[in-house]
């Protein structure tokens, strides 16, 4: 995947979108551990989809979760 993730994140924006809600749901469902890697490889994507507040929104995401369930 970190090899496809920065080819994926020049891909149009619309065509980027679909693909990105095809994998969430798959990405949601790995452990918590996988799931965090898995961002992280895929960040040049998310940017490209939402830019550097999409990141930020994220990574917000992530320590709330962490701390309602460690």
């Amino acid at each position: 995947m970190a090899a496809l993730a920065p080819r994926l994140a020049g891909l149009p924006r619309a065509e980027l979108y679909a693909l990105w809600c095809e994998t969430l749901p798959a990405l949601a469902a790995r452990r918590r551990r996988d799931l965090l890697r898995d961002l992280d490889t895929l960040k040049d994507v998310i940017r490209a989809l939402g830019t550097e507040k999409a990141l930020e929104e994220t990574a917000c995401a992530i320590a709330d979760v962490g701390r309602w369930w460690p």
